[in-house]
């Protein structure tokens, strides 16, 4: 049995969780969220970017 204090564990535990955080990088991507809204054939989309319509459904993802 090996013969670990608490004070020794906490000790190796915060350095290699301080190591594991240190040697990551954090990337942000740009958001690309999309959404399929029905329009019911009148809805006002021009404050919207329009990815698609579908016009005989009445759905546009936007």
């Amino acid at each position: 049995m090996s013969n670990l204090t608490k004070r020794k564990f906490i000790k190796v535990s915060g350095s290699v969780i301080g190591g594991i955080a240190a040697g990551t990088t954090v990337t942000a991507a740009a958001r690309t969220d999309r959404f399929i809204v029905s329009t019911k054939g009148k809805a006002d989309l021009s404050d919207l970017t329009v990815v698609h319509e579908m016009p005989g459904i009445n759905y546009a993802v936007v």
